[in-house]
């Protein structure tokens, strides 16, 4: 379109204005951030719906269907994207689609979801065992995504790129898969984390952005390791979105439980 606006207009000179509308979307105003806060907090009571409803024999859809619906009830009608709910082995396929299964007891199930706010998203993955108690390599593979989700969050700073927080979470689960027995040394870590840690959050759950440049103050990005065991039937994704400052990072999402401790807490009073 450019090369013909400047054949049929010889006069005139053209500017590609996608790098500047990148760069100002890629740093977000005060407003911005309240209304991602505001998202956040929204996806959070959504996510509670969820562990109140979550049981052996409830259907994937029925899951994503009651978060859907609940948001709706609480004027978000519109959400980020949709709903993702994958449970034992579903999990481990990345952006799992049919949602046709029945949740199995035994298992894990991972959601990856949220809402919007006035136009801006959240976006959250929390993972939970279908009888309230993380056991044996469920325990295990989940520990080492949520100490990969904490050292990527004390990591990530201002000056660092996206690239640089991939590089440091593909190292550290590798680390942790071999401390907890479940990779061997030699093993290669892509075989059981196949995707990026990070992207930015705004009006687009992968926002537009310059991948290349170094974050700045005012990014908003999400961390979200995650492990994909098909052979054991687990996968688990922990994903937090956090605004960067110049030397540290604020996690918006830290009222969403993600401590072992606390999850199984949940499920043991959620029916009082």
């Amino acid at each position: 379109l450019r090369d013909e606006l400047e054949a049929k207009y010889p006069q005139l000179s053209t500017l590609d204005v996608k790098p500047f509308i990148t760069s100002l979307r890629m740093v977000k105003s005060p407003y911005e951030i309240e209304q991602i806060r505001d998202a956040i907090a929204a996806t959070n009571l959504g996510i509670n719906k969820l562990i109140l409803s979550l049981r052996p024999g409830i259907m994937e859809y029925e899951l994503a269907d009651i978060f859907e619906f609940f948001g709706r009830s609480q004027n978000r009608s519109k959400l980020s994207f949709p709903t993702i709910v994958g449970s034992g082995k579903n999990a481990t396929c990345l952006h799992y689609p049919t949602q046709n299964c029945a949740v199995r007891s035994g298992e894990l199930i991972l959601f990856d979801l949220g809402y919007k706010s006035n136009g801006y998203c959240a976006d959250i993955s929390r993972t939970f065992p279908v009888d309230g108690v993380f056991t044996g390599n469920m325990k295990k593979v989940y520990e080492a995504v949520l100490n990969c989700n904490k050292a990527v969050i004390e990591y990530a700073h201002a000056g660092l790129t996206i690239a640089d927080l991939q590089e440091y979470a593909k190292t550290f689960l590798k680390n942790e898969c071999v401390r907890l027995e479940l990779l061997d040394e030699e093993d290669d870590i892509r075989k059981v984390y196949f995707h990026n840690v990070s992207h930015h959050l705004g009006l687009d759950t992968h926002d537009a952005s310059n991948r290349e440049k170094p974050l700045e103050e005012g990014n908003v990005i999400t961390v979200e390791p995650g492990l994909y065991f098909a052979d054991l039937g687990i996968g688990v994704r922990i994903e937090d979105d956090i605004l960067i400052h110049e030397s540290s990072c604020e996690v918006l999402s830290a009222g969403i439980p993600k401590e072992i401790e606390d999850i199984e807490k949940l499920f043991r009073t959620k029916g009082n």
